[in-house]
């Protein structure tokens, strides 16, 4: 039997785990690190972090047994997952930087800045585009961005936007229900960083 609200976190060597257990810590909240499918059945919650490139994410996934794992822990409602950079950008149906499908847990592509000044990187403003558990509406937080690649703003499934150079794209997004994804880092953004986890855990 699950324990109520346990959160897992995939540690395959895609994200900075060690920063996100240390938030996790912080904020006292029980964290497992998620390395086969079958530990997914003990969690809740699950973190998807992601940096590198894409389709390597894809077959690191695979090989693990993961990539399956993820869409048949997303398929029941009560389980809540948070991609978080590559992660969310894995979560969509593809990206313009590979050729392997994601997990399509999320509709849109992922597409490259049209701008000479990539990656985007620093601290940037999320602005609320609609109700959510963790933006107000019209509000703005701030968070660290590391990315070359983006998602378009999606009106019925964004959740947050930044605007990059002349460039708005969709910072946060979900697919209305229980899986979401964040294009920046919550891991390296401090004090919103910390709250993005403390919601997410108690979703």
């Amino acid at each position: 039997m699950k324990n109520l609200n346990k959160v897992g976190l995939i540690d395959i060597g895609l994200g900075n785990v060690g920063s996100i257990v240390n938030m996790h810590r912080y904020l006292g909240i029980d964290i497992k690190r998620v390395t086969c499918e079958k530990e997914l059945e003990e969690i809740t919650h699950l973190i998807l972090p992601g940096v590198g490139s894409y389709d390597y994410a894809i077959k690191e996934l695979k090989e693990k047994n993961l990539f399956y794992g993820i869409q048949n822990f997303s398929e029941d409602k009560q389980n809540k997952i948070l991609g978080i950079c590559l992660g969310m950008q894995l979560l969509l149906q593809g990206s313009e930087e590979g050729e392997k499908k994601g997990l399509g847990l999320i509709q849109g592509k992922v597409i490259h800045f049209k701008t000479t000044k990539v990656p985007h990187m620093g601290w940037n403003i999320v602005h609320g585009s609609s109700f959510n558990p963790f933006f107000k509406e019209n509000d703005f937080y701030k968070f660290y961005f590391v990315h070359s690649y983006y998602l378009p703003i999606i009106s019925e499934n964004t959740m947050g936007i930044t605007s990059f150079e002349k460039t708005k794209f969709t910072s946060a997004i979900t697919n209305g229900t229980n899986v979401f994804g964040m294009q920046f880092h919550p891991e390296k953004s401090h004090d919103f960083g910390l709250d993005v986890f403390s919601k997410f855990s108690r979703l």
